[in-house]
């Protein structure tokens, strides 16, 4: 083999080295995300599950997890969901193999309560897990053994042969005779690939080398991969900090509300010793509609009513008589909008829900919920069923 066929040899066994190491690190990182879609989709399942989660009343945020540990802290409320999500993330899964090892262990922990297997939710679980398995990369076929064929270096067939000189034929001089190179020892073929390996790489340097900007070395592949996943990882965790943010902002200008209308009713409330306590609204008549931004401790302010549908107001209420009501949560879909921002504060206490929301979902009341007149408050005896779309 000729020294130039050997440098483009090299050159591409190292092209395909790079594309088979790069395929490599595609897979792996395809592998653990689908691997951490599976632990949040197992939080999503045990959060339906009444036992876990008595009521429903509690939203179990998990979209927001953007890694294993956040992952658990979410699900913390669901009595040892937690520790099951830390347990399933201590397993190592490096394959397509192995995830599947993965999924067959949470359904067999999640299934070992037989009311389970008869939930609505429990079958499309399992469809989720099955198709996050289907969807992992195939694991490398091992390569096929072949059998090592012995080549010769010279084909017999074509091999010099000596032929003597016909009798009478004139010997050249000693100056003219055409000598054959001498044989190399049996280290020469290594010396020769090793030569035509460095050749190689010198030429692939060469032909990498930047042409300006030499003081800045180009980064390898890896380094620039590394680097682009650190400022995904920063950008998400910084949206989930300004996310955060807002969320409490919103909740201290609530806050500050409330104490203000506490405090205003504390300047004109009658006394209680002056005059009688009559428990019913008598602004309220059979028929009217008002409209609240939130329910507290499971109850609406009636203070807090207005009859403007503004694009903060979540709830709609329909008053059969002066004690007595039902309410939906609006069409408005601004309002709606406003409720997703952050639905464990604007939900939770008035409708019961069996999955998490995302941030552009469609509220649909499924049931209405009940409201009655109890001492000066609107209290909920019965709250609404809702679902996202």
């Amino acid at each position: 083999m000729s020294v130039k066929n050997k440098i483009l040899l090299a050159i591409l066994l190292c092209a395909t080295g790079c594309n088979t190491s790069n395929a490599a690190s595609d897979d792996s990182i395809k592998i653990q995300q689908l691997k951490f879609k599976m632990l949040q989709r197992t939080v999503d399942f045990y959060a339906s599950d009444s036992v876990l989660n008595p009521g429903k009343k509690k939203n179990v945020d998990y979209n927001r997890a953007s890694n294993a540990t956040e992952l658990a802290n979410f699900a913390k409320d669901l009595k040892g969901v937690a520790k099951k999500i830390e347990k399933f993330d201590s397993v190592v899964v490096t394959d397509k193999h192995q995830l599947e090892a993965l999924k067959t262990q949470i359904v067999a922990e999640v299934g070992n309560r037989s009311y389970r297997k008869e939930m609505a939710s429990y079958k499309k679980f399992t469809e989720a897990l099955n198709k996050m398995v289907e969807e992992a990369p195939q694991d490398p076929a091992p390569a096929a053994a072949k059998e090592k064929e012995t080549t010769p270096l010279v084909d017999a067939s074509t091999e010099d042969k000596f032929t003597p000189p016909p009798t009478g034929t004139k010997e050249l001089p000693e100056t003219q005779l055409t000598l054959s190179a001498p044989e190399l020892p049996y280290f020469g073929l290594n010396w020769w690939n090793g030569c035509a390996v460095a050749l190689a790489l010198l030429s692939l340097a060469v032909s990498i080398w930047p042409r300006k900007n030499k003081r800045k070395p180009s980064r390898s592949p890896s380094e620039k991969s590394a680097n682009n996943q650190f400022a995904i990882a920063q950008n998400e965790h910084v949206v989930l900090i300004n996310d955060k943010i807002r969320n409490l902002s919103t909740r201290i200008g609530e806050l500050n509300e409330k104490i203000s209308q506490i405090e205003s009713q504390r300047n004109t409330r009658p006394n209680p010793d002056l005059q009688p306590n009559h428990h019913a609204d008598h602004t309220i008549r059979p028929g009217d509609r008002k409209y609240a931004k939130t329910a507290d401790n499971r109850s609406f302010d009636p203070s807090s009513l207005s009859t403007d549908p503004d694009n903060k107001k979540i709830f709609e209420i329909t008053f059969e008589s002066a004690n007595r009501g039902s309410f939906v949560v609006t069409e408005n879909r601004e309002a709606q909008l406003f409720a997703l921002d952050d639905p464990a504060n604007y939900l939770r206490d008035a409708c019961t829900y069996s999955t998490s929301p995302a941030h552009d979902s469609r509220i649909v009341t499924i049931k209405k919920g009940i409201v009655e007149l109890r001492d000066t408050r609107w209290m909920i005896v019965s709250p609404a069923e809702i679902d996202f779309a």
